[in-house]
Parts: C-alpha cells; sequence; structure tokens
C-alpha cells in the first residue's frame, strides 16, 4: 500500500511538471513571456536626442569633477532616454548602469512621503491629527508653541517648528549614530510654533519614518520594501546600509576623486535610500499617474495630485518655490508646473524632477560632489523637450528677489540683547549686539574645562557675516563653535538664524559644517531678550 501511495505521488509530480512545461511553453507562443525580457529590459535606452545633454556629462567626467553619472527620462509613460556613463567604482573598474545603485539621500523623504499618504488612504492614520498621538511614548520638545499642534501635515511640509538638523556617521568613525528615539530626545525641539514658518528639518520626516513602524507593527524599511518598492516594481531600490541591497552600490568621490566611505544609516527615512536610474524613473512614473502594468496602483491618482499641490503659504521654500508632501513645486518654472526632490551627502547628488502636464520625468545620479550638476542636465533636457522652457525661465529670473534682503540697521534691533544657546548638554549664555552702523557682533562665553571663564575683555567677540533680513528674521553666520561632543566631531561655523517677536529674538545656531565628507547641521535653541 505504501509502494502504491508513493508511486501514485510520483506520477502526480511528473504530471505537475509535464503541465507547467506546457503551459510556459504556450505563453512563450502567445507572447506573454519572453525569456529575453530581462535581458532587454538591462538594456540602455540610447536618444540622440539628447546628445548635447550627454556631450555635457562626458565633458565633466573627462574633466575629473565627477567618476558617473546616471540619466534615465520618461515621456508619456514611456522611458525614452536611459543611459550611464563613467564609473560606479573607479577602483575596481566597475562601469556605471542603468541599474546601478546610487545613494539619493533626500529623494528619500519622497518615497517616505508616498508610504505616509499610503496609510492615510487606508485609514491607518490622519494627517491632521497630532503626531504626538501615533509615537507614544515619543514626544517633541515644545521651545516654542505646544507640540501637541504638530500634526502629520507639518512633519510633511516641513511647517512643524523644527530645526534644521543633517549628519553622517560614516563606516570608518568610531562614532555610533543615535536611535531615532535618542535623536529626537537631542535635537526634536520646536523653536517656532507650528504652522508658522517653513524650515526644512530632516528629523521631521526621521519621525516620519518611526510613525510608519509604530502604526504598521513592522520596520520602515520592510514597510517601504513590501508596500513601496515591490508594488511599484522597484528592484534595485532599498533603505538602509549599502549592504543590503541585491546588488553592489557606487562607490562616492569627493570633488578631487577621492574616496568617501559609506554612510551608517541615520535618521533613515529622511535620507538612507539607494536607487538606479531605471528605478527612480518609473516611482516618477507612477507619482505623473502612467498606470505601468508592472506597477501596482498604491495611491488613488487623487493623492498623487494632493501631494504636489499641498500649498501651504508658511511652506514657501525660496522665490515661488514651494514643499508640498514629500515633493518641491513650482506653479510656473520655464512656463510650467514641476515637482522635484534633490538629495545630497558626501559623495552622491541626484534628482528627481517632474513636468505633470506634460508627463515627462527626468532623473540624474551622481556619485560625486558637484552640487548644481544633477539640476544643470535636468534643466538641459527640459530645455531639449519644452522649446520655450529655457526662454521662460530667464524671463522669470529677471526681477525675483533673493532669499533674504542685506540688513541696514533699525531701532526696532539696534541695542544689546541677552541670551542662552540651550543644547542637551547645558546652556550657553551669549549675546548679540547690533550696532548703529549695521555691524550684528555675536558674544559667547567659553566654557573650559567645563568652567565659564571670560576672555577678551570678558566675552568671545565674533562678527556675524553676510547678514541677511525678511520679515524680521535675521540670518548670518560668524566663527564660533558649539560646545557639545555632536558638534565637536568637526570643525564649523555657527549659523544664526532668529526672528524678532518685539524685544525678543528666537530661533536657531547651528553647527555647519561644508566639508565635502563630514557634511552636517546641528542645531540648537536660541532666545535672546532686548536690554538696552
Amino acid at each position: 500500500m505504501v509502494k502504491t501511495l508513493s508511486r501514485s505521488n510520483l506520477m502526480i509530480k511528473k504530471i505537475k511538471v509535464v503541465c507547467v512545461i506546457t503551459l510556459v511553453s504556450l505563453l512563450l507562443l502567445a507572447g506573454k513571456i519572453s525569456p529575453a525580457a530581462e535581458k532587454v529590459e538591462l538594456q540602455p535606452i540610447v536618444n540622440r536626442q539628447f546628445d548635447p545633454v550627454k556631450e555635457m556629462i562626458l565633458k565633466e567626467i573627462e574633466g575629473r569633477t565627477i567618476p558617473s553619472a546616471s540619466v534615465a527620462v520618461a515621456e508619456n509613460g514611456k522611458i525614452t532616454w536611459l543611459e550611464s556613463f563613467g564609473w560606479a567604482d573607479m577602483e575596481k573598474k566597475i562601469k556605471a548602469t542603468p541599474h546601478t545603485p546610487y545613494p539619493i539621500a533626500s529623494i528619500t523623504k519622497s518615497m517616505t512621503a508616498t508610504a505616509v499618504m499610503l496609510l492615510a488612504e487606508r485609514g491607518k492614520i490622519d494627517i491632521r491629527q497630532s503626531v504626538e498621538k501615533y509615537v507614544v511614548p515619543l514626544k517633541l520638545t515644545a521651545y516654542e508653541g505646544d507640540s501637541r499642534d504638530v500634526t502629520i501635515k507639518h512633519l510633511l511640509n516641513h511647517t512643524a517648528g523644527l530645526a534644521m538638523h543633517f549628519n553622517y556617521y560614516y563606516e570608518d568613525e568610531e562614532y555610533v549614530p543615535p536611535t531615532v528615539e535618542e535623536a529626537i530626545e537631542r535635537y526634536g525641539f520646536m523653536i517656532h510654533p507650528p504652522g508658522d514658518v517653513f524650515q526644512y528639518a530632516n528629523l521631521g520626516y526621521a519621525l516620519l519614518g518611526y510613525l510608519i513602524s509604530k502604526v504598521t507593527g513592522t520596520s520602515y524599511e520592510d514597510f517601504l520594501k513590501t508596500e513601496v518598492f515591490e508594488p511599484l516594481g522597484m528592484k534595485c531600490t532599498w533603505v538602509g546600509s549599502h549592504l543590503d541591497g541585491p546588488s553592489p552600490v557606487t562607490s562616492k568621490y569627493d570633488s578631487d576623486l577621492g574616496n568617501i566611505p559609506h554612510a551608517l544609516p541615520y535618521a533613515v527615512a529622511a535620507g538612507a535610500a539607494f536607487s538606479s536610474a531605471y528605478d527612480l524613473v518609473k516611482f516618477g512614473m507612477f507619482h505623473l499617474k502612467d498606470h505601468l502594468d508592472d506597477q501596482q496602483q498604491i495611491l488613488s491618482d487623487t493623492t498623487i495630485e494632493s501631494m504636489q499641490r499641498a500649498r501651504d503659504v508658511t511652506a514657501k521654500y525660496v522665490s515661488e518655490d514651494y514643499y508640498g508632501f514629500g515633493w518641491f513645486f513650482n506653479e510656473s518654472e520655464g512656463g510650467y508646473k514641476v515637482c522635484w526632490h534633490e538629495g545630497g551627502m558626501g559623495g552622491a547628488r541626484s534628482i528627481l524632477k517632474l513636468v505633470p502636464s506634460e508627463d515627462i520625468a527626468v532623473v540624474v545620479l551622481l556619485n560625486g560632489w558637484n552640487d548644481p550638476l544633477p539640476g544643470r542636465i535636468a534643466k538641459a533636457v527640459l530645455a531639449i523637450l519644452l522649446p520655450d522652457y529655457l526662454e521662460n525661465l530667464e524671463k522669470e529670473k529677471i526681477g525675483q528677489s533673493p532669499p533674504f534682503d542685506p540688513y541696514i540697521a533699525t531701532p526696532e534691533f539696534t541695542g544689546t540683547w541677552k541670551g542662552n544657546i540651550k543644547t542637551h548638554e547645558g546652556d550657553v549664555p551669549v549675546y548679540m549686539v547690533f550696532q548703529k552702523d549695521g555691524d550684528i557682533h555675536f558674544l559667547k562665553q567659553l566654557d573650559i574645562n567645563r568652567k565659564w571663564v571670560l576672555q577678551q575683555q570678558g566675552l568671545f567677540d565674533r562678527l556675524l557675516n553676510n547678514t541677511g533680513i525678511r520679515d524680521d528674521r535675521i540670518y548670518g553666520w560668524v566663527y564660533a563653535h558649539i560646545p557639545t561632543a555632536d558638534a565637536q566631531r568637526i570643525p564649523h561655523v555657527m549659523v544664526v538664524d532668529v526672528v524678532r517677536h518685539g524685544r525678543k529674538l528666537n530661533g536657531s545656531v547651528s553647527a555647519v559644517s561644508a566639508h565635502e565628507r563630514m557634511y552636517f547641521g546641528l542645531s540648537y535653541y536660541i532666545s535672546l531678550e532686548k536690554i538696552n
């Protein structure tokens, strides 16, 4: 009996195998699947129309300003240019391809916003509700306003009142990145009431990633993989470490083409994704509502549109650039509404740019430091596809005002202001002196051996540089240092960004390093009152 059953099972297995082979053969004959489909997909798409842009890229590579570039363009639901140039790894002589993963830094925010809106559509969250409702026991510190008033929407469009914050830890360092909880405890503070001021804040998106994990009961990384990347057919995209993906990522290089170590995951939902040009243009096509055959409709068209038009007058970036839900947008750049996000970190630059009305997506990925190049390449592509784009762009630039006007002394500011910088390691007493000649002096006491001592006539005196003003908001930088262990990792300058409210100034001072490797901005709350 046992032998009979075994033979029967064996016969069943043979029949199943024959059926599967027959089915596959029929599908091949019917043209439903192709044994060369994957190979075809991996091939670049050359488009002579973009030869001028290609020449621009090759000139940069030959001039050794970048090691490689990967570019993708989609028009009307089809990829029309998909090509890579240069070296993904210069030392190992590995060429870049359209499927080579690059660090995309802050373009991660567009992916995080997509996941947040997916949860909103499913009724798991309400973006109008306080974020603290979903991240218990995590709380923001409110130096201004009330943390309970910070909604998910405020975090999505950077109007939560949080300060600027960006930081990278590298694999060859002794430092270990803090957890999200530790980072929020140190730097998750409000310098303005929610809804008052736009301030690009990585910690806001880090908190959104934390919210995703709390609401779904799975990690942010796994949720993005299973609910966003896989349904959208993004096989070479992931969030986390450079070692977590299915294929090797590009090496990263500084402006001298010296190697920069990979960064450890930190504020993951704000900037720790890797993607290829091919994957990223498909992500862009989804947000153009192209409904590709190999993509699931994870968001409704209505929600996609809302992400690109979530206009909030306080979410104004510069000029006519605003921030929606995971996208910068401008209602008329070169005569067209454009939506985009850029990414930047030591050794990597990227941009994903959309023109929804024309159904155009442009992707540029670099593994070098050349900061303006992705934007230049994207504009060069649009200039070819939209003949009136450049001409309109030049007209729009005429008469545009800078983000800040030069500061000129006024009675409201002139005088001495006294206060403190608040850090997680203690307060730092400071003064700001606004002189009648327009100079602004920043003075602080020095902490030496943890004892407050006075030097140089009692105070450390530095002049505020490149001082600007806009609507009682003062901005500038000073040669000074913030005495916390986090800030002392590398030499930095201190950026001052304060707003006047009567006889009170409040805002942030930030330890900022623009070094190509140790690229960081750590902010601290500052509050001063006018004493004479």
